[in-house]
């Protein structure tokens, strides 16, 4: 299975590292997978905004449009989905977002759902893409960090305390998301074990969602699930 990631904002190393995680965790879990990793060619370099996120779905088509061909499926590698629906509509093969993949994992997990995430605009957006995704009565909160993506590469070690004070705060929550949603900006800093709790990391849960996505689409085609 060769899996599209495509990070649509235009940061180059922060594909890498998205890449790297998701190869990770596909060889800890012994998912047959080659992952091609691509970088939007155009728009902000971390989308921190309405503004940036419309531009991202653009450039997200823009690299479907020109590096889906040869691949199994699609993962949207940014935490917020930006431009899921259409690419949805218009891919040939499975696309699942990391946002998607993560909230559907921690309803499995737990009777309620927490979000935690850099950069106070993308509450009324995690808000209404939770609506969208039917999951509303799930949420427990989303809470923001004053950090956007940018300044969390910036100052990893400062954005995870301030990404698990956030977290502990919204304790209330059966399963909190987003801490790991910026594992792939912080490189390989990880926040304390006992800040980290029941989270559940998107990259992580993306991965195998689209893999699950894969297999049931390519069975329901009559076809057998090929490895490699």
């Amino acid at each position: 299975m060769r899996v599209l990631l495509i990070n649509p904002n235009t940061t180059a190393a922060v594909t890498e590292q998205a890449a790297a995680h998701v190869r990770y965790v596909i060889q800890r879990q012994r998912i047959p997978a080659e992952i091609v990793p691509v970088t939007g060619r155009f728009g902000a370099r971390y989308i921190a905004s309405r503004a940036a996120a419309a531009v991202a779905g653009h450039a997200a088509l823009d690299a479907l449009a020109a590096n889906v061909a040869g691949c199994d499926a699609v993962y949207l590698a940014c935490f917020g989905d930006p431009g899921l629906l259409a690419l949805k509509e218009v891919s040939p093969v499975p696309v699942v977002g990391m946002a998607e993949g993560a909230l559907h994992l921690a309803c499995t997990r737990g009777r309620r759902i927490g979000i935690v995430t850099g950069g106070v605009l993308w509450k009324p957006m995690l808000t209404e893409f939770v609506a969208m995704l039917g999951l509303s009565e799930r949420l427990a909160g989303i809470r923001t960090v004053a950090p956007t993506g940018g300044e969390i590469a910036r100052d990893p070690d400062a954005a995870l305390d301030r990404l698990a004070a956030g977290r502990c705060h919204g304790a209330d929550a059966g399963e909190t998301l987003g801490e790991a949603e910026h594992r792939h900006e912080l490189g390989e800093h990880r926040l304390p074990q006992d800040a980290a709790g029941d989270d559940a990391d998107p990259a992580s849960a993306g991965a195998g969602e689209v893999e699950r996505a894969f297999r049931h689409a390519h069975h329901r085609h009559g076809g057998d699930f090929l490895e490699g």
